[in-house]
């Protein structure tokens, strides 16, 4: 069963990325590294999350956006929680306009037969500076993770990007853009992980981009918690960190 898995995920991931670079008009090169402090308080969640972009190529590398965002939740049962939260979106280049979203999110998980599933919905609004209104857009996301080894998963998500309302010439209403990421996870403790992985990014303007991620994930630990390792479950909950 796990083996059928990996070759499903590497033949859809493979056969998506073809289709991409068919369509592409550029391709691009980047670095985005996400860094998560989260935790819990019984029902109640909490995250914290950095998130600074990395251009490589074209031209000469450098940093393009550092994204900022808090964001609180609430777990009705294991399976269904509700997010809400700010995100700041801070261009380094002082001619381009920086932004300024705030969220709501439903999430969904659920163990299927060797893997876990996670459904997200995000809904934003869009505040550029020096535009008048907001864009809304929709953020759906599909993510599963197949466990390899003990404290290692494989972890295959995709999400589609659409503005339900744009701003003018500025954000266009329709497709915005798609995010295919294929990586693996790692759980060095019961509070910390990694995750580092290949994201394919196709947007509205025919641009591919080929990004290396990199995913830090650190969870506040509560009083009692140890540091040891924690035991591979038989279908491994997704790093709750990264799916606000």
């Amino acid at each position: 069963m796990r083996s059928d898995l990996l070759l499903a995920v590497s033949v859809a991931m493979m056969s998506s990325l073809a289709s991409a670079q068919t369509q592409a008009q550029a391709q691009g090169v980047q670095q985005w590294t996400f860094n998560n402090v989260g935790g819990e308080a019984s029902a109640f969640r909490y995250n914290l999350e950095a998130f600074p972009h990395e251009q490589i190529a074209p031209g000469p590398a450098k940093l393009t956006v550092v994204e900022l965002m808090p964001s609180v939740g609430v777990a009705f049962n294991k399976e269904l929680a509700l997010w809400a939260g700010y995100t700041r979106y801070e261009q380094i280049d002082p001619l381009a306009a920086d932004q300024n979203h705030v969220w709501l999110q439903f999430a969904f998980e659920r163990d299927v037969p060797a893997a876990r599933f996670l459904a997200r919905v995000r809904v934003e609004e869009r505040f550029v500076d020096g535009q008048a209104g907001a864009a809304t857009r929709v953020r759906v996301m599909l993510r599963g993770s197949v466990p390899l080894a003990e404290q290692w998963k494989l972890v295959l998500s995709n999400e589609f990007l659409y503005h339900a309302v744009g701003i003018g010439d500025v954000i266009k209403q329709g497709f915005d853009q798609n995010r295919l990421q294929l990586s693996v996870r790692f759980q060095a403790t019961k509070w910390f992980s990694v995750e580092a992985g290949y994201l394919a990014q196709y947007t509205l303007s025919g641009m591919l981009n080929h990004i290396f991620v990199v995913n830090l994930g650190f969870k506040l630990p509560k009083p009692g918690d140890s540091g040891e390792p924690a035991p591979p479950p038989q279908a491994p909950a997704l790093h709750a960190a990264r799916s606000p």
